[in-house]
């Protein structure tokens, strides 16, 4: 059984499942559709931001962190995630003298810095606050620097095509606490004194598993996209 056939009930703490799932899971959960899912979300972003500074909430295995310490204009990245066994593995695969590790809740991550770029990939839709989540994104955010987010498209097409019939969306993932569409996105920005710069779709489900292709036509062409983006911008 895998850690994620075992776990079919949201739960509000969900770092015991991260750490599982990254230690058990770990063959399954680094494969080749995964890691050529996140190099594009990190590809994507980087053509719209060149931050310095960098701070990444909810880093997990520090994929992405590593992706984005290759650019030369990243100076350094504080990769914060509260699962440990996360941060074990990021430290062991994905080590870079730019970027600094911590194991820590958001909440409870301590500094005065103030980043060019905050951003997390797939966090948000696991909380029970995402509004606190991104104010928090944003507090931390320089200002005339940006905000990102990535995360899972609500109305993706399984689900649009349910709530033609009637029925009700569907979570992906029981971890999942609440799924965004790009106007829900637009809208928590503005709450929290960001202006969305763009709110896009990436990556059609069965197509990008296969071929690169599908990622992009999950871009461009956002009825079909999987996948969900916002970049915000803080003013000065």
């Amino acid at each position: 059984m895998t850690v994620q056939d075992r776990y079919k009930t949201y739960l509000s703490d969900q770092r015991r499942h991260f750490d599982e799932l990254v230690t058990e899971d770990w063959e399954t959960y680094l494969v080749k559709e995964a890691t050529e899912l996140w190099r594009f979300e990190v590809d994507l972003l980087m053509r719209w931001v060149r931050p310095a500074t960098i701070l990444d909430l909810g880093c997990g295995c520090g994929f992405h962190d590593a992706e984005m310490a290759r650019r030369p204009f990243v100076r350094h990245i504080d990769a914060i995630d509260y699962s440990v066994k996360s941060i074990e593995k990021a430290v062991s695969h994905y080590a870079d003298r730019k970027i600094n590790y911590c194991a820590a809740d958001f909440s409870e991550f301590q500094t005065r810095t103030l980043y060019d770029l905050v951003v997390s990939f797939q966090v948000i839709e696991h909380l029970e606050s995402p509004e606190t989540f991104l104010q928090t994104c944003a507090e931390r955010c320089s200002a005339g620097g940006h905000v990102a987010l990535f995360t899972v498209n609500r109305l993706r097409p399984y689900n649009r095509n349910l709530m033609r019939r009637g029925k009700s969306a569907e979570l992906e993932d029981s971890m999942h606490k609440q799924e965004f569409s790009r106007a829900e996105l637009r809208e928590l920005g503005r709450r929290c004194g960001l202006a969305p710069r763009r709110i896009f779709t990436y990556a059609v489900e069965k197509l990008w598993r296969s071929h690169r292709l599908g990622l992009w036509m999950g871009y461009l062409l956002p009825m079909w996209g999987t996948r969900l983006g916002a970049v915000y911008s803080k003013s000065g």
